[in-house]
């Protein structure tokens, strides 16, 4: 039955040749960041103002059914700014629906969204993860860690896929059926798995689950699910309308960061981490995969399954390495050593193909014999990068900087939250330096 949009205005999404989708009888849940967000249970009050909590979000799609959240320090938060519907740091946050069947060979879903970005071993919060039951069965979610599983019917892994989010706004696609469960993002299929038998159900938004503990840090501006399989033609057609949306048409350069957990964003505000706030230029999509707790010496080792597969051909791929302090700090490794893993990871990052390499120096967190070896190990990178020994095009060097850089700098609680992560403002400090490194390269 296709949809005639004069007579149900609102419910008619995209001009599409496959009108078909757009039925009354597919689409069942439609969120928009723009409309229907309340803070309260009967839908008096809209949530309309910067940093209103989410306890209602009305569905757009006729089919009632609205999300709620009737726990108030659960409820996400409207960012006015952004149009976008999104949690808070440190607090799990999520919707919960009716129950709503679906057969999970025929379901879609669309989403346009920004993630902070980050990766975390289990079960230490996901970032993106984008759709989870709050039993953490019968759902699916899709996480930007490497090898992100794609987790249908029952809490079976129907496949391992090596592929990331990006951290900027972007439309994600998942559509399962009859046999298949394809993944597009910004436009582009990454993965094709088979599906195993079973059903999902519609139950909870934002990634939380009561047990896990998984969580997004990040931000929804719309939701769309379909009872029905999306085919290449209608991903392409979705796409479109995301661009409208503001999900950038193409790009031209591709920036990672590699890095531990403070490009992961702790310490600052939602959206507020260096990565948020970096200057990567026009037509760039940038992917965070920092890593809480991690040292470089665990970059050396996986990086080549992890970091390499995400170099784009016939695009400027720039990586981005901010790592050491743990090693430093947390294991107590000689600068020596430190370094020599620092120049074996970049080297090898060379030969794998990545166009352009930048350096973040590392900063304070304390202890006489670690700062030591912290400022021989930034002192080996600056002259690394000026002798030619080291394999990189540019140095970020925060470590330098006079306000967070020095040694005991981390006591200042201006510019660090813990004495080891910067807030917000010193994440900006970070931003200024590497958007420096990013300038000096001369990157179109």
């Amino acid at each position: 039955m296709a949809l005639d949009p004069s007579a149900t205005p609102g419910l008619y999404l995209w001009r599409t040749s496959n009108a078909g989708l757009y039925a009354t009888t597919n689409l069942f849940l439609w969120l928009k960041s723009d409309v229907g967000l309340y803070t309260d249970a009967a839908k008096s009050t809209p949530a309309t103002a910067d940093g209103d909590l989410v306890y209602r979000w009305e569905d757009q799609s006729g089919a009632g059914n609205d999300v709620v959240q009737v726990t108030a320090a659960n409820r996400p938060l409207f960012d006015s700014t952004r149009k976008l519907v999104q949690s808070r740091v440190g607090l799990n946050q999520y919707f919960t629906t009716p129950p709503v069947p679906v057969n999970s060979r025929t379901l879609s879903a669309m989403f346009i969204c920004k993630v902070q970005g980050g990766r975390g071993p289990y079960p230490r919060p996901v970032n993106n993860a984008l759709f989870m039951t709050s039993a953490n069965t019968s759902s699916l979610y899709y996480p930007s860690v490497p090898g992100g599983k794609l987790v249908a019917n029952n809490n079976q892994v129907v496949k391992q896929m090596n592929c990331w989010v990006p951290s900027s706004l972007s439309c994600i696609i998942v559509s399962f059926g009859p046999t298949n469960a394809t993944v597009y993002i910004n436009g582009v299929q990454i993965d094709n798995p088979p599906l195993a038998d079973g059903t999902s159900n519609l139950a909870s938004i934002l990634g939380y689950t009561a047990s896990n503990n998984w969580t997004l840090q990040g931000g929804f501006q719309e939701i769309s699910f379909w009872s029905t399989a999306i085919d290449s033609t209608d991903a392409a057609t979705l796409f479109q309308h995301a661009q409208s949306a503001g999900v950038p048409a193409s790009y031209s350069k591709v920036f990672v960061l590699d890095a531990d957990s403070i490009t992961y964003g702790i310490g600052a505000a939602l959206n507020q981490g260096w990565p948020n706030q970096a200057d990567f230029g026009p037509g760039s999509q940038m992917y965070n995969m920092g890593l809480a707790g991690v040292r470089l010496s665990t970059l050396v080792a996986n990086a080549a399954t992890q970091i390499d597969p995400m170099i784009q051909v016939g695009r400027t791929n720039v990586l981005i390495v901010f790592a050491g302090s743990n090693d430093i700090y947390g294991s107590l490794t000689p600068a020596t050593t430190v370094y020599a893993n620092l120049q074996s990871y970049c080297t090898a990052r060379r030969s794998a193909g990545w166009t352009k390499i930048i350096v973040v120096t590392t900063l304070p967190r304390g202890g006489v014999a670690p700062e030591a070896q912290r400022l021989k190990y930034n002192t080996s990178i600056r002259n690394g990068f000026s002798a030619g020994t080291l394999a990189c095009d540019a140095v970020a060097d925060v470590a330098s900087d006079a306000n967070i850089g020095q040694t005991g700098q981390q006591a200042d609680t201006s510019y660090y939250a813990d004495g080891i992560h910067p807030t917000s403002a010193g994440h900006a400090v970070v931003a200024n330096y590497v958007t420096a490194a990013i300038k000096s390269l001369g990157l179109p």
